[in-house]
């Protein structure tokens, strides 16, 4: 199939003159590949391709653009080129006013009539979206000039109007005349110290070859707490028949011996009955510590203690200590639920820190299907709001977390 096009001088009072652009008609059975090919080939800065006739679409005539490297949503000349071509050689009665169904939507393109006889073309352009700011001492670096080359009183700001630029304020045109580009250092370090993008903080012991499924934990008893599913198959084991010798008590000494503590591992429920006193309520009173302090040994286990991994944007700044400081805070108000016992799960939460430390905008964006471990989730980031406020040199006035929680699973290692 041909595929007539036409070159056209935008911006451009005389022939060969103002900015090239080559517009080729009927572009519709052609894939993005070719397309690219066929810029590459023609070498302007820009080249489009009209995909659909005039009145065959609401939202406009179907255009996309490329340069010689890539695909692009929008751009300035190249749409009111574009429109132009239309209106002349394709459009019926030559229309005043038309839309172009670009990569970030529809853009209105309308035609004025001059006194002196020619015509202004007026576009319509998508909304400007602001983005990240980028420090200034990183955007110095890559660009070869010092931070007293910019002005302190603006930001280095990322913005979107179809495609993204960097804003740099810069002093004078002595600084926008010795820039060298430096695309190395505008590269993240790939292990920053102690900080970097989707950092996660987890402490963690597992066993080497799990042989069964119960909780990982170091502790001081070997007895299982609950029956194995083999053993709960057996049924209940015969009655010993009581011993008719009276029992002869134990010295106090020997009774009231207070065993040594444990650290870790799932704690067995405390008895909340008042022993009455005397040398038995004494003996009572020191079994409950001991039960209260038992942890089940099983070093072999195959789950693995309660973790989290967060994720988020330093954007270049060091957040080592305030990433600390704040895994421990939401520990300290993340209560496991008993569930975490026997069943697994994740719950992914997003939410916002703002400058001052304060937490908005939390929500659950992937639940668990046990609704207590999302509740213990939520609680814990709740519970730790307020919290520090963000490193000084942040350059935003929050920023945006995700952290998921796990029940019996291990998060991914990097």
């Amino acid at each position: 199939m041909a595929h007539p096009f036409h070159i056209v001088d935008v911006f451009a009072e005389a022939r060969y003159a103002g900015n090239t652009l080559a517009v080729v008609r009927d572009a519709a059975d052609l894939d993005a590949a070719t397309m690219q090919r066929i810029a590459r080939e023609f070498g302007f800065s820009e080249s489009t391709f009209i995909l659909s006739e005039p009145d065959a679409n609401p939202a406009g005539v179907r255009v996309r653009i490329f340069t010689p490297t890539e695909e692009i949503p929008f751009a300035g000349h190249q749409t009111l080129g574009t429109a132009w071509v239309i209106r002349e050689h394709l459009a019926a009665g030559r229309p005043t006013e038309l839309a172009l169904a670009l990569g970030v939507g529809r853009v209105p393109v309308a035609f004025e009539s001059e006194p002196e006889g020619g015509e202004l073309a007026w576009l319509t352009a998508p909304g400007v979206v602001l983005g990240e700011r980028v420090p200034v001492a990183r955007m110095a670096r890559a660009l070869g000039l010092t931070a007293l080359d910019f002005d302190s009183a603006l930001p280095v700001q990322c913005v979107t109007a179809g495609p993204a630029f960097a804003i740099l304020p810069l002093r004078g045109i002595v600084a926008m005349q010795q820039p060298r580009v430096d695309l190395e250092a505008l590269k993240s370090k790939p292990r920053a110290d102690l900080s970097d993008l989707n950092r996660q903080a987890q402490a963690r012991e597992r066993a080497v070859k799990p042989e069964n499924p119960l909780p990982f934990a170091r502790g001081n008893s070997s007895e299982r707490v609950e029956a194995t599913p083999q053993e709960q198959a057996k049924g209940p084991e015969t009655p010993v028949k009581p011993d008719p010798t009276p029992p002869q008590p134990e010295p106090q000494e020997q009774i009231a011996r207070a065993l040594p503590p444990a650290d870790t591992g799932a704690k067995r429920e405390p008895t909340t009955s008042k022993p009455a006193p005397g040398a038995l309520g004494d003996a009572l009173r020191n079994l409950e510590r001991y039960v209260q302090n038992e942890t089940f040994n099983n070093p072999q286990g195959g789950l693995n203690d309660p973790g989290a991994t967060i994720q988020f944007d330093t954007k270049g700044v060091e957040f080592g200590p305030w990433l600390r400081r704040f895994v421990a805070q939401v520990r300290r108000n993340w209560f496991v639920p008993y569930a975490a016992m026997t069943f697994r799960g994740r719950v992914v939460l997003q939410f916002n820190i703002h400058k001052d430390g304060h937490i908005t905008d939390i929500s659950v964006v992937d639940p668990s299907g046990i609704n207590a471990f999302n509740l213990a989730a939520n609680n814990a980031i709740l519970g730790s709001n307020p919290t520090e406020p963000l490193p000084p040199e942040y350059p935003d006035t929050k920023a945006f977390f995700t952290v998921t929680f796990y029940y019996n699973e291990s998060p991914p290692v990097n």
